[in-house]
């Protein structure tokens, strides 16, 4: 019996940061992108397949496309699979901000939201927005 398959979408490589260590070399001045509709065909495809049950969404920095973002959460959780995010939380700049975010992706029933912070991230996103 083949194992459940957890499956990976860098959304953008556009980031809001410049970390050294970015091993998908993102960065505000990215331009790497998939368009829409190869996006939307990505996810219907794993929808489809019987070994994915997980979607996770990253980047670059996926909120940057924060709508879009939340569209892909809701198809994929819609479907009944699973929705995750990696993010390095440079959109919690107030916490009305952050909770305004938090409540929409609640909404979308996206299951765990990762915020990726180290010393590489410290100068561009603060501690407290984390």
């Amino acid at each position: 019996m083949r194992q459940p398959q957890s499956v990976g979408i860098n959304l953008t490589a556009k980031c809001n940061a410049t970390c050294t260590h970015c091993c998908v070399e993102s960065s505000p001045r990215a331009l790497a992108n998939l368009d829409e509709e190869q996006v939307d065909s990505i996810v219907e495809d794993l929808i489809a397949h019987p070994d994915v049950r997980e979607v996770g969404f990253t980047g670059g920095e996926p909120f940057l496309r924060r709508k879009r973002l939340l569209q892909l959460v809701r198809r994929v959780t819609d479907a009944g699979m699973t929705a995750t995010c990696v993010t390095n939380g440079f959109w919690a700049i107030t916490p009305k901000a952050a909770e305004k975010v938090f409540r929409e992706l609640e909404e979308m029933r996206i299951h765990s939201l990762t915020i990726s912070f180290d010393d590489f991230h410290a100068p561009f996103v603060t501690t407290q927005r984390i």
